[in-house]
């Protein structure tokens, strides 16, 4: 969830997300860089607690009192849910986060872990061969083929690892 808030005057106002419920009980969210703006990732059904302060001092250091405006919008990747997965061919090369990815409904854990943070990709090898797969960090991969022709997320069947894709075969990447 992307927070942004303005005064009338287009000056950026600071934001602070929080949840609880009183407070002297409000516990700061997380709050995360995507790209240039500030971000957090917002779990359904929790309620957040928003404070917007002036960034705007007068001469003797005050807050110059003025009209906030409040922007709140989801972001997810357009690789999100394996319907709108990227396509990937040939040989070539994708460098991506799973910041504001997410799991959806029926997703299956991918090796080992449950599903979280998903971004979906797809990938159908031009030459018979062995492919491989760079990761950093805490990235994790896991390959799955549709039993039948489109499949949705529960239709889906783990690759063995050892599997080498020959010419023309479909895979789909998480």
């Amino acid at each position: 969830m992307v927070v942004q808030a303005r005064d009338t005057r287009g000056q950026p106002q600071a934001v602070g997300v929080y949840t609880g419920a009183r407070l002297a009980e409000l516990v700061p969210v997380r709050r995360r860089a995507c790209g240039l703006e500030r971000c957090f990732i917002a779990e359904p059904g929790v309620p957040y607690r928003l404070a917007v302060a002036p960034s705007t001092l007068d001469g003797g250091g005050a807050p110059v009192e003025s009209d906030a405006v409040l922007g709140l919008r989801l972001v997810t990747p357009a690789n999100d849910a394996l319907s709108t997965a990227t396509v990937l061919s040939g040989v070539s090369g994708r460098t991506a986060l799973s910041v504001r990815g997410t799991a959806e409904p029926g997703e299956p854990a991918h090796t080992g872990a449950p599903a979280a943070a998903s971004r979906w990709y797809r990938w159908r090898p031009t030459v018979d061969g062995v492919g491989h797969i760079v990761l950093r960090g805490d990235a994790r991969v896991a390959a799955y083929e549709p039993l039948d022709g489109d499949p949705a997320v529960d239709d889906l069947r783990t690759l063995d690892s050892a599997v080498t894709p020959a010419a023309g075969d479909q895979a789909r990447l998480r």
